[in-house]
């Protein structure tokens, strides 16, 4: 895993870069920070073949052990893993459009608060 120069050199956005360099400048810390902060990392969990899905786990995928005690291969579960994720955030996002679109329903009913009343 590369470590924090190298992540900083390899942004691809300028603004961002800069962004970063601002940050580092005035000591603001960021997930780059932590991530040095916190190695030895799990070569394991940094490949994405750990899985904690169930009550039997972590079960870590290798040559040695190429399933989990599931069954699971290396493939299903970064799949697993990365859908978990993407579903996690996805569901975030439509309640807060959920939230949204019941102010607006009882804004357009004259049910919504009004600021100070």
């Amino acid at each position: 895993m590369p470590g924090k120069e190298d992540m900083h050199k390899l942004t691809p956005n300028p603004a961002t870069r800069q962004l970063l360099e601002k940050m580092a400048g005035e000591g603001c810390e960021t997930c780059f920070d932590r991530f040095e902060q916190q190695k030895p990392q799990c070569n394991f969990g940094l490949r994405g073949t750990c899985c904690r899905m169930c009550q039997w786990g972590p079960c870590r995928i290798s040559d040695k052990n190429p399933t989990g005690i599931c069954g699971k291969d290396q493939s299903s579960i970064i799949i697993g893993n990365l859908l978990r994720a993407l579903v996690a955030g996805l569901s975030v996002h439509a309640r807060h459009a959920h939230e949204i679109y019941l102010s607006i329903r009882a804004a357009a009913g004259g049910r919504a608060c009004r600021p100070g009343g």
